[in-house]
Parts: structure tokens; C-alpha cells; sequence
């Protein structure tokens, strides 16, 4: 159960959400701006906000606890709070109507953010939005007002002063650069508006202040780091924002529902949507930029690359069980198996044929080229692979250490001596293939289950990792013994860790290790594009 203090914590940083910030003081500025401008909508901010984070405390408490005492879940509540505030004293009607209508906003938004996240969405406002709508249409049809005036500002033009200086500072403290680009793309919109159409600077300032104000922030914040490919987001974002509510006003559809702030979150949502498909869930892992710092401005990196640095190339990774046949236990693959029985080595020859035929038709992607990249600019020290595929070296990379060999290769297990695939073509379902040497067993050149690692490349491995100022892991669960091995050397000498994975680790990490859950395809064509 949640403490006194953790839902206090809670609720005004959720009010300091409305200003895209998570702490504290900055909700006590956020409430001080509104109370300038309205005293009931400072109220009703924090009443929404408060019973909305009562309620979504039961839905996040166990996975989301950090994030619920940040307030990121009280948004939605907070502006539909400022709207409705003059509900408050009003009539007792309105009064029961404000609290109704926070209690369903508080659950809808709950419902929204279980759908959405499935998709990498924000919902930002939109259960404020459609709340607002829904109660719109309930006391139209009533021949009620949904507006209900809140009279002159307490402070008259000072309140409004007040509250733009509080907001601005806000946003500069959180980020500069947003906030100027906020400005700028403001300021334009305002004057367009008076002069295409005609709109007073008041009027135009509030709407265009609620949508491309803040579409301008949040895509600047989000997009900024990709350079020429960030602002070309952010100014799509803000066009498209502008586009839509022009529509809503110029179509009449505003006399059916008001645009409140939907220009700004349907914008938002869209530009979200396309960027996930294209770069990756950049707005639900704002530290990715600081990922791609830290690995721009370290030198004597050591990657360990695991299966899911391939699989955008095509090749699935080994918990997708597209390699074994299911028909078989797992321990008819392993290496102890391969030299008792014959079945295990036909099993183990079939296996790696599939893999070799699949290897034959891929090509190495963004993942491999921009770690070559990284090695021609001399930050790369090694890449320790977990992968048998060789892309690494399609790639260009030259700093390569296999620790579980190559599925191009065929050799004895004994002399070593290497073999051809198309010499041995499909003997193996005939007979056992065998070194003509030696006599001994041949197979190809990957380590199997439960079968040492080759001693040499084994130490060159650890080596490299005692070397190394930064450990880059990439594309593996850590389930593996020898990444562990690497991993505990790393920790041993104090070497900087930071794993990228787009599914959780088996092993917990320390406090000083980063961990950025990412399509690793995403992740580093989003660093292509930063400067």
C-alpha cells in the first residue's frame, strides 16, 4: 500500500505532467499558473489528478510503481480537471458532473494505455478528449451549457503574464532548445492565423498556444537528437497539427464537438505511429539518447553480439525454435550425444545444413555496417560474436572473435583439418562423415551444446573484455554461460556496461549498468542519424 506521502509524491508530479516534467516543484509552479489564470481550474486540476491517481494505483502499482509516483498516469485527469473546474461551484449538478466525469476519465484513461501500449502509443490527453466529448454531446442534447464561464482572471492581464513566464520557465529548465522552437512555431501560427484568417491575436494565441505550442514541444524533445530528420518531424508535426484544426473550424465540425486539444493528440498520435515504424518507440525510451552518447564518446568499446543482432537479416534466433526439430529432445543436438550415436550426428548435420542454407541467402544489415563503422573510426576494440553467420565480416569488420565458430566451415574435430560444405553434399544421411586423416568424426565448425570452447578463442575473448573501457551488448538474453563468464570479468574490472535488447535479460543488473529495451535495427538507424 501506497504511503501518504508516495500518492502527495504522486499527485503533483502528475500536475507537473501538464508541463511535460516529473517533479515535484515543478507541480507546484504548474498549479501556481493555472491558479493565476483560474483559480476553479487550478482546483479541478488538482481534484482530477488526485482521484486519478488514487484510481490508477490499483492498475500499476505491482509493474509501474516508479512511474505511478512520477505521475505519468494523472495527465489526462489534470487537463480535463482545468476544463471542468468551474463545474465546482457552478450548481450542485455541475458540481456531481465534474466528479463523474474525472472518476470515467481516471478509468478510460486506464483502458486507453493497456490498448495503446501494445502499439508503443502515447495517449497523452485523449481520454480528456473523448470524456469532453462524450459530456459535450450529454448536455447539448439536455439543452445544458458545457462551457460554464469562470469569469474575469483574478490578477486580469497579469494572470495571463503569470502564467505564460511560470510555463515558459518550465519548459526552458526541461529543454532549451524545445522550447524556443516552441516559441518560434507559436509566434508563426499566431500570426498567420490573424492574418489568413483573420482571427484576433486572443483568440488564435489560446488555440494555437493549447495545440501547436505543444505538438511543437513534445516532438522537439522527442525528435531534436536525429538532426535534419528531426526537425523535418517536428515540422510535419506541426503542419499536420495546424491542417487539422483548420479542417475542424473551416468544415463546421467544431459546432459538433469541440477541438479542445485533439489537433495537438491526433497529431501526435499519427507522427508517433509512422516513427515507430520507422525508427523504433523513440517516445516510450527517451533514454536512448543517452545511450547513443555515451557509445559516440567512448573508445575501446567490446561488443558481445548475440542472435538478435541477425535476426533482422533474416535469421531467426535460437529460443524461435525454427532450427530444431521438435520431433527430437534437445540433448540428441548436444556434443556428447554427436559422438556417442549416430542418430545425434545425423540429427546435428541436418541442423546446421538448415542453418548453412539460410546463412547462403542473407546479407549483413545496418547493425553490422555501423559497428564496421565504428571500427574504421578506431572506437571498436573487438566484437566478441555469439553468432556462427560470419555477417560481422561481411560487413567489413576485421576485429571479429567467433567464440562459437562458423557455419561456413566443415572440419575435423580432432586435426582440425577444414572440408568443404559441397564436397560432403548429403552424405551424412548415408554414412558418418569422417576425417580421412585421422578417422576421426567431422562436422561443422560451430560449437555444439555441452562442447568446450576452443581454448585459444576463449582467452583472446577474455582478454579483450579486461581491455576494454565499454562493454556494448547487444541482441543477447545473457543466458549463455560464456557471456555471463564475459559479463562477470567486466563487472570485475569496473568496465562501463550497457546492454540493448528488445526483450528482458535472464540475470538482474547492477545499479550502474544500463539496459535500453530497442529493435536493435531501430536503434542504430536512429544513431545514423544523430550528429
Amino acid at each position: 500500500m501506497a504511503s501518504i506521502k508516495d500518492y502527495f509524491e504522486a499527485t503533483f508530479s502528475g500536475i507537473a505532467q501538464i508541463a511535460f516534467s516529473d517533479k515535484i516543484i515543478s507541480g507546484y509552479a504548474v498549479f501556481l499558473a493555472v491558479l493565476a489564470i483560474s483559480p476553479m481550474g487550478a482546483l479541478g486540476c488538482f481534484l482530477g489528478v488526485l482521484i486519478s491517481t488514487f484510481i490508477s494505483f490499483n492498475y500499476y502499482k505491482v509493474n509501474y510503481f516508479s512511474e505511478w509516483k512520477k505521475g505519468y498516469f494523472g495527465y489526462s485527469s489534470g487537463v480535463l480537471g482545468i476544463i471542468l473546474g468551474s463545474y465546482l461551484t457552478h450548481s450542485l449538478l455541475y458540481f456531481i458532473i465534474f466528479f463523474s466525469a474525472v472518476f470515467f476519465c481516471s478509468i478510460l484513461d486506464v483502458f486507453l494505455k493497456k490498448k495503446f501500449i501494445k502499439y508503443f502509443l502515447p495517449t497523452f490527453a485523449l481520454a480528456a478528449i473523448l470524456t469532453s466529448w462524450l459530456l459535450y454531446l450529454i448536455l447539448s442534447l439536455n439543452n445544458y451549457s458545457f462551457w460554464i464561464s469562470t469569469g474575469t482572471h483574478p490578477l486580469k492581464t497579469w494572470s495571463v503574464y503569470i502564467c505564460i513566464f511560470i510555463v515558459l520557465c518550465l519548459l526552458t529548465f526541461k529543454n532549451k532548445r524545445a522550447t524556443i522552437i516552441s516559441i518560434i512555431s507559436t509566434l508563426f501560427a499566431i500570426f498567420l492565423s490573424k492574418v489568413i484568417l483573420n482571427l484576433s491575436f486572443y483568440e488564435s494565441s489560446g488555440l494555437w498556444a493549447f495545440n501547436i505550442a505543444t505538438i511543437s514541444y513534445i516532438s522537439s524533445v522527442t525528435f531534436l537528437p536525429l538532426g535534419a530528420v528531426g526537425f523535418l518531424l517536428i515540422f510535419s508535426s506541426v503542419i499536420l497539427s495546424a491542417i487539422i484544426w483548420i479542417i475542424w473550424i473551416y468544415s463546421g465540425f467544431w459546432q459538433i464537438l469541440p477541438p479542445i486539444i485533439a489537433p495537438f493528440t491526433i497529431s501526435i498520435l499519427i507522427l508517433t505511429f509512422f516513427s515507430n515504424k520507422s525508427l523504433g518507440p523513440i517516445f516510450f525510451s527517451p533514454n536512448i539518447w543517452k545511450v547513443i552518447r555515451t557509445i559516440k564518446n567512448y573508445n575501446k568499446i567490446c561488443v558481445l553480439s548475440g542472435a538478435g543482432v541477425s535476426t533482422p537479416s533474416g535469421i531467426p534466433d535460437y529460443i524461435s525454435g525454427d532450427w530444431l526439430d521438435k520431433r527430437h529432445n534437445i540433448e540428441d543436438y548436444n556434443f556428447i550425444n554427436f559422438l556417442k550415436h549416430r542418430k545425434s550426428r545425423k540429427l546435428y548435420w541436418d541442423v546446421c545444413y538448415k542453418f548453412y542454407k539460410t546463412y547462403k541467402t542473407t546479407k549483413h544489415n545496418i547493425v553490422h555496417q555501423t559497428l564496421f563503422n565504428l571500427e574504421k573510426r578506431k572506437k571498436i576494440l573487438s566484437i566478441i560474436t555469439q553468432n556462427v553467420d560470419g555477417l560481422h565480416q561481411s560487413a567489413g569488420s576485421k576485429l571479429v572473435i567467433e567464440l562459437h565458430g562458423n557455419i561456413s566451415k566443415v572440419s575435423c574435430i580432432h586435426c582440425k583439418k577444414k572440408y568443404q560444405w559441397n564436397k560432403i553434399e548429403n552424405q551424412w544421411h548415408k554414412k558418418d562423415i569422417k576425417c580421412p586423416d585421422c578417422l576421426d568424426f567431422i562436422k561443422p565448425s560451430v560449437i555444439a551444446m555441452a562442447q568446450d570452447l576452443e581454448p585459444l578463442t576463449w582467452t583472446r575473448a577474455k582478454n579483450k573484455i579486461k581491455d576494454a573501457k565499454l562493454l556494448l551488448i547487444l541482441g543477447t538474453q545473457l543466458s549463455i554461460t560464456s557471456a555471463l563468464s564475459l559479463l562477470d570479468i567486466a563487472r570485475n574490472k569496473k568496465i562501463k556496461i550497457i546492454i540493448i535488447n528488445d526483450s528482458p535479460v535472464a540475470i538482474p543488473l547492477k545499479e550502474n549498468e544500463e539496459i535500453l529495451y530497442f529493435p536493435l535495427e531501430k536503434f542504430f538507424k536512429t544513431m545514423s542519424y544523430t550528429s
